[in-house]
């Protein structure tokens, strides 16, 4: 997933040490495997970092193309900037009865990722999922120059130089 062409990132931490990818699984094996889990619960964090207009080069590029906003809407403008897109995936076993009475856009209560393998939802034939997500957006003192910093520092892993110059 890409959000304002930042990869989504994912953290954990093992043995004490932070460890980050990009994307996230879309099931889950344990160890003994025992059974097949699904992941169909996203918890979004999307890092904003608040701008004031002056000293801010603004580009525009609606319908009628790219564009810089004039000097004196520049000096009035403010507003966010994304700097970084988190998840958390989980899988969470819900009561389908219940989902069902749900429509499409309707507001749940918050959701905790469970760690008890028994409230997992398992993958079977037949049987209905329901997919959810939360979004929450934190402000963020990361400044736009610097939100691919945490990407680069990733260990492990291959930088895709060619999409971030793209």
């Amino acid at each position: 997933m890409i959000l304002d062409n930042l990869p989504v990132m994912r953290f954990t931490n093992q043995n004490g040490v932070k460890i980050q990818w990009t994307g996230f699984p879309v099931g889950y094996t344990p160890p003994d495997g025992s059974a097949d889990y699904i992941i169909n619960h996203l918890k979004f964090t999307v890092l904003v970092h608040e701008y004031e207009g002056s000293g801010v080069q603004i580009v525009g590029t609606g319908e009628e193309g790219l564009g810089v906003i004039s000097e004196s809407d520049k000096k009035k403008a403010s507003g966010y900037e994304i700097v970084g897109f988190q998840v958390v995936p989980c899988s969470i076993k819900y009561d389908p009865e219940v989902m069902a009475k749900h429509k499409m856009y309707d507001t749940l209560s918050p959701i905790n990722c469970p760690t008890e393998l028994e409230k997992y939802q398992v993958i079977r034939e037949q049987e209905r999922i329901s997919f959810t997500y939360d979004v929450e957006f934190v402000k963020s003192d990361i400044r736009w120059p610097s939100r691919w910093d945490a990407y680069l520092k990733m260990e492990g892993s291959r930088v895709h130089w060619f999409s971030i110059l793209n």
